[in-house]
């Protein structure tokens, strides 16, 4: 599930997705394997042909483990994706924190 919330000059993604879990070769951190929300500030150009362009800033936003799953499965996707109203303060802290580096 993927959706957009417009703010003045940017607009917030927000995600939910499967991690598979496991060590991060970039910050060597171990991930838990689980449905996760992801928010991230983007901007997205819309163009005359119907192309959308969507930029983002590499180490804005983040991503918070909503719960953990030994597999993906459908049942447990539908369960992330309705998770999203009890993690609006999450969402809104995102948010707080783009307005104030902007």
């Amino acid at each position: 599930m993927k959706l957009y919330i417009e703010k003045e000059g940017y607009e917030l993604k927000v995600q939910v997705g499967y991690e598979k879990g496991g060590i991060s070769y970039f910050n060597y951190q171990t991930s838990e394997r689980g449905y996760y929300l992801y928010v991230y500030p983007v901007k997205r150009e819309k163009h005359a042909n119907g192309v959308v362009i969507e930029s983002f800033t590499m180490f804005k936003g983040g991503k918070k483990l909503l719960f953990e799953v030994n597999r993906k499965s459908e049942k447990a996707y539908q369960k992330a994706c309705s998770m999203l109203e009890e993690n609006q303060e999450f969402i809104d802290r995102i948010d707080a924190n783009t307005k104030n580096q902007n």
